[in-house]
């Protein structure tokens, strides 16, 4: 008999008694399991979505000495085990959270381009591979394209850098746009942005582009065929790859080339239809900005920090709220960490490493900043 048979009810039943893993991958089946899956009730029930308790998060300025020697200017980052790496100034750097001992891993006077992003790829593995000669690949994307090759996944490694300057065909140098890595296909998403030139007279991105990396192979590719409600030519937005869908919120665009607005809209990509839907938004969900970050942290929530919310870059203009998003539910939470809260800001970076999200520099009172600030997620239970 088929489980398709099953009442509702029954299938519930027996979702709960599944692992965590097969638990989150029920929703790649159909759509009836799909929705059922993202019932709340069934959530708040089930032992590997258990509600956290977020009411004690804390925010850390963390003052490494270290951070003194980076020079202020934008940056893209990436986590890779308990460390910081961070792209930009024209340098690779390198920050343990644990010992908060940093260093200069590497020169590029090509990393100087802002706008640009850093997606961290599968890890690429020697001819033999063995996992002791594991890199991690990191792609640079924004005015010129590189594949990083970054240290050893073993630990006590030192990290180190090989870099190539790809050619990619089809990809035009841009900024602020979006690039998400989905691990089930190998494959980099790259939405939106905009191109050279003033604000007003910029061409603005409204494609998206998958990127394939493998050995020496680098397939580009415009995918035309999504249908749905898909998103306006943006920049300056957010987006993550949560399951099998990727996540687009808020950005920035010129009107008739007149009017500079923000977006608070939210639009969601099926990876395996390649269906753009736009899901009603619950709860106190953000307001309208661009240029801020979000990420992917415990139980696949994504957290939102920062941007611009009105004005142009203006730090007065900025929001300092957190703000978590249920992909299951489409539910906004504002959360309320205290401790040294980040200043208000935009362009900044942030990643998680481990457990912790780390916001790095961006533009604080129209100067570029490299302060550092850290928020543990991985919350209690209740």
């Amino acid at each position: 008999m088929s489980m398709h048979c099953l009442a509702d009810e029954l299938l519930l039943l027996i979702f709960h008694f599944l692992p965590v893993k097969d638990f989150r991958n029920i929703s790649i089946c159909c759509r009836r399991f799909r929705s059922l899956s993202r019932d709340e009730p069934f959530l708040r029930r089930h032992p590997a979505y258990r509600l956290f308790d977020l009411r004690n998060l804390t925010w850390s300025n963390r003052e490494p000495a270290f951070l003194a020697q980076i020079a202020p200017g934008h940056f893209a980052s990436v986590g890779i085990d308990d460390r910081l790496f961070l792209f930009g100034s024209g340098s690779v750097y390198a920050l343990d959270l644990e010992t908060g001992e940093g260093s200069l891993v590497a020169r590029d006077p090509l990393l100087r381009s802002y706008g640009q992003t850093a997606t961290l790829m599968s890890p690429a593995t020697d001819n033999d591979g063995d996992i002791r000669h594991q890199r991690h690949r990191v792609l640079i994307l924004g005015h010129t394209c590189e594949l990083l090759l970054i240290g050893d996944s073993c630990p006590g490694c030192t990290a180190r850098v090989l870099a190539f300057n790809l050619r990619l065909p089809m990809f035009a140098a841009r900024y602020w746009h979006s690039a998400c890595f989905d691990s089930a296909t190998d494959t980099t998403f790259v939405f939106g942005g905009r191109g050279d030139g003033t604000w007003m007279e910029a061409h603005y991105y409204g494609d998206l582009l998958s990127i394939r990396i493998t050995g020496t192979s680098q397939v580009v590719s415009t995918i035309e065929n999504c249908t749905g409600h898909a998103p306006p030519p943006i920049c300056g937005h957010s987006a993550v790859v949560v399951g099998r869908t990727m996540i687009v919120w808020g950005g920035a665009n010129f009107h008739d080339k007149v009017i500079f607005s923000y977006s608070s809209e939210l639009y969601v990509l099926d990876l395996d239809t390649l269906e753009w839907t736009k899901p009603k938004q619950r709860g106190p969900k953000p307001v309208a900005r661009a240029f801020h970050t979000a990420v992917v942290g415990p139980n696949d929530m994504m957290f939102l920090w920062g941007g611009c919310k009105d004005g142009f870059l203006g730090a007065k203009d900025c929001d300092p709220d957190l703000y978590m998003l249920n992909p299951r539910t489409w539910t906004w939470r504002k959360l309320r960490p205290t401790g040294h809260l980040p200043s208000r800001r935009s362009e900044h970076t942030c990643a998680m490493v481990g457990s912790r999200l780390v916001v790095f520099g961006g533009r604080v009172h129209d100067q570029y900043s490299t302060q550092l600030h850290t928020l543990e997620t991985a919350a209690r239970e209740i």
